[in-house]
């Protein structure tokens, strides 16, 4: 509770600084408007600057980064003459992609315990 607290004495003491004594309700909005805009512009660049600081730390690449490195590595191989052998890679379509290559992988499954199992029990009534 205490945080509302201050949170509610910012506003107080930010207001009593834009407006001074004169307190017009449309002033009063328009000034804590633009404070909420201000204040979020700031926050989302400290967030986007500890993000990267933090992507960096961890030694991962950008996803700018490998498409330039993958347009170098094409220009590349169109210098030496090669062939390029890298597909493109095809968007995501997020969990309908999964289930689908997780169906074939469980149909695949199942086939080889049905056969699997269809030989053990032939191999059991031929001992029996």
């Amino acid at each position: 509770m205490a945080g509302s607290t201050d949170l509610i004495g910012a506003f107080r003491a930010y207001a009593q600084k834009a407006l001074g004594n004169d307190f017009n309700p449309e002033k009063a909005a328009a000034a804590l408007n633009s404070w909420v805009k201000e204040s979020g512009d700031a926050l989302k660049i400290r967030i986007e600057r500890e993000t990267e600081r933090a992507v960096k730390k961890l030694g991962l690449a950008k996803e700018s980064d490998l498409h330039a490195l993958q347009a170098e590595i094409a220009d590349l191989r169109k210098q030496l003459g090669l062939k390029s052998t890298a597909k493109k890679a095809a968007p995501r379509r997020g969990k309908a992609a999964t289930k689908k290559s997780t169906k074939k992988s469980t149909k695949k499954t199942a086939k080889k315990t049905t056969k699997k199992s269809v030989q053990k029990k032939a191999k059991k009534k031929s001992k029996g």
